[in-house]
């Protein structure tokens, strides 16, 4: 049996993990590894598909317990929350909110995060892309915020205090991000009936908390070079377990968007393939992998 492995993954609101990862985390924790999710928020500002399923002032309890759901459809970990309040969308008045992730000071974030990687000991982390995804200033922070943690995890100078009793410095072998081929989206652009078009969203927005925000998808605004991508997760064979962690995120289904519209064969295809990018340690050109633990679990 290989040396046991752990895997982090750092993510903003209850459901991105779904959509974006929920079957390459799925796919570790079958192999033993230790899997868990670090959520900055309890998506707060989150839409609710219906009156039923939560109001406004419990929905970040609702939210929560939609992401333990998930967690055990995937077989992993129940996910650890840092406690901040989501930001919402750019503009939006739930950016100035004191509690928020937007507000937070960046050295208070980045402890928490160091805090708890010193604890958890991942050899891989995983979180977004840079850019987002489309921007979402909750997404934006928890990818610099991710990448500072990475940097300084391993560092006796950073933290110090966190350094009594078992808990000791730690560095991860590789932080990752998701991110979806140019191709992908390209692929997914055409599969959009014709009628939809104009109101089509990128992917993983359509349970995202402006509805003021349907602008049309731009592959090259939303996706990376398909050159760039560190590792293909071909993750066909929990395609359900995927559906059924996104199905978990009960009160962002609206019914409606780009995935509610493809035809059944399409969504599989799409939702059976996870793509990552190596962004730390940084490398030209980027690695290729077989998968997140290449070279480290053999």
């Amino acid at each position: 049996m290989p040396e046991k492995r752990t895997l982090v993954a750092i993510f903003a609101h209850p459901d991105d993990e779904s959509y974006s990862a929920s079957g390459t985390l799925a796919y570790y924790a079958s192999l033993g590894v230790d899997v868990y999710i670090i959520c900055a928020t309890r998506g707060e500002a989150g839409k609710i598909s219906h009156p039923s399923l939560a109001y406004r002032d419990v929905l970040g309890a609702v939210r929560e317990e939609e992401l333990r759901d998930a967690c055990r459809i995937m077989g992993i970990h129940q996910p650890l929350f840092l406690g901040y309040r989501d930001s919402g969308m750019i503009g939006s008045s739930d950016n100035n909110d004191p509690l928020s992730l937007n507000m937070a000071k960046s050295s208070d974030v980045i402890g928490k995060l160091v805090g708890l990687i010193r604890q958890l000991r991942p050899d891989v982390i995983i979180s977004y892309y840079e850019t987002g995804p489309y921007a979402h200033p909750d997404h934006v922070s928890s990818h610099k915020y991710a990448l500072e943690a990475f940097n300084c995890s391993g560092n006796p100078d950073m933290f110090a205090e966190q350094l009594k009793g078992s808990v000791t410095t730690f560095s991860p072998q590789r932080l990752f991000t998701v991110a979806i081929p140019t191709s992908r989206i390209e692929e997914l652009v055409k599969a959009i009936p014709e009628d939809d078009e104009n109101e089509s969203r990128y992917p993983y927005q359509q349970n995202q908390e402006d509805e003021s925000e349907e602008d049309e998808i731009h592959p090259e605004d939303v996706g990376i070079p398909d050159e760039d991508v560190t590792v293909y997760m071909d993750v066909g064979i929990l395609y359900e377990t995927k559906r059924q962690s996104i199905a978990a995120h009960r009160t962002q289904h609206q019914g409606e968007g780009v995935f509610s519209n493809l035809p059944e064969n399409l969504l599989k295809d799409f939702f059976s393939q996870e793509h990552f990018f190596q962004v730390a340690p940084k490398t030209n050109p980027p690695p290729r992998y077989k998968g997140l633990f290449d070279g480290i679990w053999e």
